[in-house]
């Protein structure tokens, strides 16, 4: 699983919403997606719920793919009446046209990755090592121009081997990169279908506050939660200041408020860059019912 990662300073609130499930569960899941509001990025907050995707997704490896090898996919991008759709049928959210959100069935091993365009319209290419097996899920997270609304794209693919289970561990604190992180509910627990209100902070490897994080798609940080049965997925960016600069930095501390459909288990991803690396925290989140 890729690695763990840091956070930022100041408070952060994000704005986040739940989509419908639609009918075909191989194109479509629960979504949900927290935005900025800046120069250069999609402003999803002012938009509705995501509708039923208007993007059908495929994906097909260039091989076999077995665990800890290197494969190359490709993703055919098209309307639902079969047109190709380009990167310029696309609204570009965070620096990208096409945000693919990767996870394994164990919820172990999570990818955020872009696929490029190749020379066939509507044809991307990404390459990715699997680490676990069984069938993975992938999120391709957009903004047709046709609808200016984030929708979620969902394929799959197989990686030959026994699917591993998810292990409901619980934790507020994690390492990754020398770095840890901690989680703080500040009124636990967190409930479904309500605004929690959640403190993270990262610490350095020589135990201080660590104030480095440096700007990943236009962002101090990114978050990606999943439900245990991956029907839901949120997607989160913080609100507020983003870096207008490289050489800007971030961190320690990050404020947000986060909401999750159903009662139930959650991985929670946190991804960030020190030293031009990203770094991947995960966290077990339990969800109470509201009632």
């Amino acid at each position: 699983m890729k690695s763990f990662l840091p956070f930022i300073p100041g408070i952060i609130v994000l704005i986040i919403w739940h989509s419908q499930a639609f009918a075909a569960p191989a194109e479509s899941s629960h979504g949900q997606h927290h935005e900025n509001s800046h120069a250069g990025h999609m402003d999803m907050a002012s938009m509705e719920k995501p509708a039923e995707p208007t993007i059908r997704t495929t994906i097909e490896p260039s091989s076999g793919i077995s665990r800890n090898r290197p494969t190359t996919f490709t993703v055919s991008l098209k309307t639902q009446d079969g047109k190709a759709v380009t990167p310029a049928d696309l609204v570009e959210m965070h620096t990208q046209k096409i945000h693919l959100l990767i996870l394994d069935p164990s919820l172990d091993d999570y990818h955020h990755v872009h696929p490029v365009p190749t020379s066939m319209p509507g044809t991307y290419e990404f390459a990715l090592t699997p680490s676990r097996s069984g069938q993975y899920k992938v999120f391709a997270d957009l903004v047709p121009k046709a609808t200016t609304q984030q929708e979620y794209s969902v394929a799959e693919f197989d990686v030959q081997g026994d699917a591993g289970k998810v292990t409901e561990t619980t934790n507020t604190e994690t390492r990754a990169g020398g770095l840890t992180f901690r989680i703080k509910v500040d009124s636990p627990p967190i409930k479904a279908g309500q605004d929690n209100s959640i403190t993270m902070t990262v610490i350095g490897a020589d135990g201080k506050p660590f104030g480095k994080l440096e700007p990943v798609m236009g962002a101090f940080a990114h978050f990606v939660a999943f439900s245990k049965d991956r029907a839901e997925v949120v997607h989160l960016h913080p609100m507020g200041a983003e870096p207008k600069d490289p050489i800007e930095r971030g961190g320690p501390e990050l404020k947000a408020h986060l909401k999750l459909s159903h009662p139930g288990y959650y991985r929670l991803f946190a991804q960030v860059q020190v030293e031009g690396r990203d770094l991947f925290a995960p966290f077990g989140l339990l969800v109470a019912d509201h009632r």
